[in-house]
């Protein structure tokens, strides 16, 4: 059993939990075919066209996969691209930065 620490905002505590690890088979039968492309292949939707571009609410954006907290709705902001974009994590704990060259840049 693999640990991660974690900050849980509604404990507004860092907490220890079990690394969720699922097979691939696994995963494709708990997410839609959309939410598995973005979170295992690095998928996007079109711009413009996600639920969470809308959404205004106060609240905090999970993950889909583990639930684990990572955005607070305060820090969202309106970046132009179709996409919602946030300034801060809820934790710099609780994401994990990967550059992204695909495009070359």
């Amino acid at each position: 059993m693999t640990t991660i620490r974690i900050y849980d905002a509604r404990q507004d505590k860092v907490v220890t939990v079990e690394k969720i690890e699922r097979s691939e088979a696994e995963w494709e039968k708990m997410l839609t075919k959309a939410q598995h492309e973005i979170t295992t292949r690095k998928g996007t939707e079109t711009p413009g066209t996600c639920l969470f571009e809308q959404i205004h609410e106060a609240g905090i954006f999970r993950c889909v996969r583990c639930g684990t907290d990572l955005f607070r709705s305060s820090t969202k902001f309106n970046s132009g691209t179709g996409w919602p974009s946030y300034y801060e994590p809820v934790s710099p704990l609780n994401i994990v930065q990967q550059p992204d060259t695909s495009l070359g840049l």
